[in-house]
């Protein structure tokens, strides 16, 4: 009997030991994401118009080491489109038109990737740490409604159809954790996302192509679950 409990003590202390030593999680995150220039520009060639919008993303990592472990994550970004910014660029850049109103849809982001996480303690209950991943970014631009005024005659409205692209991404990160318990935490992260797409459009001449920078910053929160 009393080898019994001695080994199911030297059992449960082995299981504390690994609980504590062990920093694999899974999160869900949402936040603000901010596109930067000149994804954000006011610009017709380069610029996208965009604002800022909002982040809703999923990570998780399993960490093989204290600090070292290997994870991924995935995230919508939608970004708004500045419409008055937009119409008026386009008016001033068309000496035919008087006057422009734009509805538009989002500019959607979708994010899949894989990499290195570490994670350092930097006091009782706060932690650090940083990634660094690769992996898919999918970009839709938006659906816009085109309703013009004309100086003279021209169509009631025209609307440009949604383009695609996808790209190979690197996605630094950094970020700080307050641990609740033993099995939660509250995480805070910052992430930045950018490659440039090519996006074809269909026109009434063919297929017109369009190169764009996309990035973005991404300020997100999140609750996490220790494994």
């Amino acid at each position: 009997m009393r080898n019994r409990l001695l080994f199911l003590l030297m059992v449960f202390l082995s299981l504390q030991s690994f609980a504590q030593r062990t920093n694999s999680f899974i999160s869900l995150r949402s936040g603000i994401s901010i596109p930067l220039k000149p994804y954000n520009s006011h610009d017709l060639e380069k610029g996208s118009f965009t604002q800022p919008g909002i982040n809703l993303s999923a990570d998780g990592a399993w960490f093989f080491t204290k600090h070292y472990g290997i994870g991924g994550q995935v995230g919508l970004n939608l970004h708004p489109i500045n419409v008055s910014a937009l119409a008026r660029a386009k008016v001033d850049a068309d000496p035919f038109l008087s006057d422009l109103t734009i509805r538009s849809d989002p500019f959607r982001v979708i994010n899949a990737t894989l990499g290195i996480y570490t994670h350092w303690n930097i006091g009782k209950n706060f932690s650090a740490n940083a990634k660094l991943l690769g992996g898919i970014l999918w970009a839709n631009t938006a659906y816009q409604l085109y309703k013009p005024t004309y100086f003279m005659t021209g169509p009631g409205y025209y609307e440009i159809t949604t383009a695609r692209d996808h790209k190979f991404v690197l996605e630094p990160g950094i970020g700080i954790e307050y641990k609740i318990s033993s099995c939660f935490a509250l995480k805070a992260d910052a992430e930045l996302l950018g490659r440039t797409m090519r996006f074809g459009f269909n026109t009434w001449e063919g297929v017109r192509y369009e190169r764009k920078p996309i990035r973005f910053l991404n300020a997100v929160i999140g609750f996490a679950i220790f494994l």
